[in-house]
């Protein structure tokens, strides 16, 4: 009960906006060093699904790094723990590696999407898989707003190559409609599906790129290095 009791106190603060960041992070290593894992069905579980929308609309991009870390308190408490001590006692170097190696593996795949994306599904969700990863593991870090705006740049390449990806596998499947409809209704309803997803996939890989030369920029700032992804959009 102590652990939910913290987690309670943390949640109602979270809501009102008013918590301190040492009264905060005190709030949220109590909750993740007691007890074992919480059951998803739990009532401190469960408080966090209903917290979640609540912080997001009351305050914004703090309150849902805040949630983040509630979250994580709740469902792997060792995990935020370590975050939390990464972020007391580090100096930045892993987050900055981490966000390094986010950024060069969207650049890879941005290149290679230009001219073969037949993988881009699977490759699509293994940055997924990353950039989720990243976030967990730097959990703690990332409720302070400089921190946020240092990731952002690798964050949104990211998660723009991400959403460009589903967009054309929606393409891929409108065209297989295509092929297979019935009559000139379905094909021209397909037509239509396959046209959106194509518009949306642009619209996405463009402030990708932005993202990945911006940030690259800052980066390494060599003057005359060629831009990383120099070529055009896919």
């Amino acid at each position: 009960m102590p652990r939910l009791a913290a987690l309670v106190v943390l949640g109602l603060s979270l809501l009102t906006g008013c918590a301190a960041v040492a009264d905060r992070s005190l709030t949220i290593a109590v909750a993740a060093d007691h007890g074992r894992r919480c059951a998803p069905d739990s009532p401190a579980a469960l408080a966090v699904v209903s917290l979640e929308p609540s912080c997001r609309r009351r305050v914004g991009l703090r309150s849902r790094s805040l949630c983040a870390s509630l979250e994580l308190a709740v469902t792997d408490p060792a995990l935020y723990a370590e975050s939390l001590r990464q972020a007391g006692e580090g100096d930045g170097t892993t987050l900055r590696r981490d966000l390094a190696a986010l950024l060069e593996e969207s650049r890879v795949l941005f290149l290679r999407w230009k001219h073969d994306r037949s993988g881009s599904e699977a490759e699509a969700a293994a940055l997924r898989t990353d950039l989720v990863a990243l976030r967990r593991r730097h959990t703690a870090a990332l409720e302070r707003a400089a921190v946020r705006s240092q990731a952002d740049g690798a964050v949104r390449a990211a998660e723009a190559l991400i959403a460009a990806a589903s967009a054309w596998e929606r393409e891929r499947a409108a065209g297989t409609h295509i092929a297979e409809a019935r009559d000139d209704a379905e094909r021209r309803a397909a037509t239509r599906e396959r046209e959106e997803a194509g518009r949306l996939a642009r619209e996405h890989c463009a402030p990708a790129e932005r993202w990945i030369v911006s940030t690259t920029a800052r980066q390494a700032p060599t003057p005359g290095t060629a831009s990383p992804a120099a070529g055009g959009t896919p």
